[in-house]
């Protein structure tokens, strides 16, 4: 992490004279390279809460090593959606929020988050990336747009195949959403081929061979860039999800593939953006 970027953003944030009376401290070479990286943007009027942004089943694993009242603890902070699901699989009984100081509420969400994998900047404070709208969309949201983004893929793919019988199937496996997008996209040359040995003819597994890409795809696109944007991507799905695209986030991917992912991943959300969420 670039700790220039956060100061730039940090100052942004303050008044203009205790941001200039900061600025007169700091070395000539550091304001020269604050001068060079671009505008910060502005502070979100309801920033995104951590808390609400990762998906329930993170917390499971380090909630498992807390005694029952620690765990009630930590629930107590979580959003009630994600509390109440914790409270299934942990075993717990519906609980009502506690009454906490926000000294205390701060203490345990920083313990909870760094028992999950690292330190991050919050959301505001993340470097710009054509990726960073992203944050804001729901878990389903996210999930939709990923199997849109395989359908380019797949789109490749059928203009290889002849027989009428499999085309047919494949296409019954798609949803009417899905099919309509895929009129939209236009043919291109193959990034990575998908693997049809991995589809025993179900729509299962077809499902799986497709969401899959999808997912990798992400990991492509975010491969080189801000990771606690990934991070954060990641952690919007599922621990299985997630750490596929993760994994898949530190390869090393050709430039032109990335930018063409990047163009499709685009494509699909401004689509869908239009067709509303």
């Amino acid at each position: 992490m670039d700790t220039s970027w956060v100061l730039k953003v940090a100052l942004s944030r303050l008044p203009p004279e205790r941001t200039e009376k900061l600025q007169s401290h700091l070395q000539p070479s550091l304001l020269e390279k604050l001068k060079k990286l671009p505008s910060p943007p502005e502070k979100p009027k309801t920033p995104l809460s951590l808390l609400t942004l990762i998906h329930w089943s993170w917390f499971l694993p380090p909630l498992e090593h807390y005694t029952k009242e620690e765990q009630k603890l930590f629930l107590a902070i979580l959003p009630k959606q994600t509390r109440n699901r914790l409270n299934q699989e942990i075993g717990l009984p519906p609980l009502p929020p506690a009454a906490l100081k926000t000294s205390v509420r701060l203490f345990l969400e920083k313990e909870l988050i760094c028992q999950i994998g690292k330190e991050i900047l919050p959301p505001s404070f993340l470097p710009p990336s054509p990726l960073n709208h992203l944050l804001f969309l729901s878990k389903k949201e996210f999930i939709q747009l990923i199997d849109l983004v395989s359908l380019f893929d797949l789109m490749v793919e059928l203009k290889q195949i002849v027989e009428t019988k499999i085309l047919r199937k494949i296409y019954s496996f798609l949803s009417e959403e899905e099919k309509k997008f895929l009129k939209t996209i236009a043919p291109s040359p193959p990034l990575f081929p998908l693997r049809w040995e991995d589809w025993d003819g179900t729509k299962e597994s077809f499902r799986h061979l497709l969401h899959k890409r999808g997912l990798q795809k992400f990991g492509f696109a975010l491969a080189g860039m801000e990771g606690d944007l990934s991070w954060y991507l990641a952690h919007l799905l599922d621990v299985g999800r997630g750490a596929l695209l993760l994994k898949a986030s530190k390869l090393q991917v050709p430039d032109a593939a990335q930018v063409e992912i990047l163009s499709q991943i685009n494509a699909a959300f401004s689509w869908k953006t239009q067709e509303e969420f």
